[in-house]
């Protein structure tokens, strides 16, 4: 994790004392969140280090932490509330109704699938029935020369978000983008 005036000469362990310096300050009315912590609490040195913390610390992890307090996040199935977050992405999602609750059927209502598929339709990238169409009959080798942008992690380098959607998070969804 880099901090914005982290110098760029910093070695590791002054980063880290740093860091650790800003993050032992926070107060317990700040909440900090950890994503994808994904190794198990005797393989992370410095696990015991952040639960020193005064603030409120949340990971999100697919690891099982038995010995911790969890909440096991399952995936939304709910219709009307996956029509929901394309609603938000998508302003022309009521209009389309019965084609956009077909597309997220056909991408097996996967989360960042449907955020995908929205913000395609909404650039006008395509219309929902050809979009419907290509995620039925093309499944994964989608490709358009269009591009919509994605950040994850902070980063937003093409190769590394087409790497981690194909891998991570769609692999049994039938949707990627060839091209970003």
């Amino acid at each position: 994790m880099d901090f914005i005036d982290d110098p760029p000469e910093i070695s590791e362990q002054e980063r880290f004392q740093r860091h650790n310096r800003f993050l032992r300050s926070l107060k317990s009315d700040t909440l900090l969140i950890i994503d994808n912590f994904n190794v198990s609490a005797t393989q992370d040195s410095f696990l015991s280090v952040v639960l020193k913390y005064r603030c409120q610390i949340l990971f999100t992890t697919r690891s099982k932490l038995d010995e911790y307090c969890t909440l096991p996040l399952k995936e939304i199935e709910d219709m009307n509330a996956l029509f929901q977050l394309t609603s938000v992405f998508y302003s022309e999602a009521d209009t389309y109704r019965a084609t956009v609750e077909k597309i997220i059927e056909t991408v097996h209502s996967h989360t960042f699938a449907v955020e995908l598929a929205a913000k395609l339709l909404e650039n006008g990238i395509s219309t929902p029935d050809q979009l419907l169409t290509r995620l039925q009959v093309e499944k994964t080798s989608f490709h358009n020369e269009d591009k919509i942008k994605i950040i994850k992690d902070g980063q937003s380098e093409p190769s590394e978000n087409r790497c981690y959607i194909e891998k991570s998070l769609l692999c049994n969804s039938g949707f990627v983008l060839a091209t970003f």
